[in-house]
């Protein structure tokens, strides 16, 4: 495994991250606009 495969693996789980953590807060928002009514 090459630096660069490294690097690009990295790329790779931090978007898949960034992808849960926005479900999460929208999954968050959608509660607590249920919440509040």
């Amino acid at each position: 495994m090459t630096y660069g495969d490294s690097v690009l693996l990295n790329f790779q789980l931090l978007d898949s991250l960034d992808e849960c953590n926005g479900k999460l807060r929208a999954i968050s928002k959608i509660d607590n606009s249920n919440a509040s009514h």
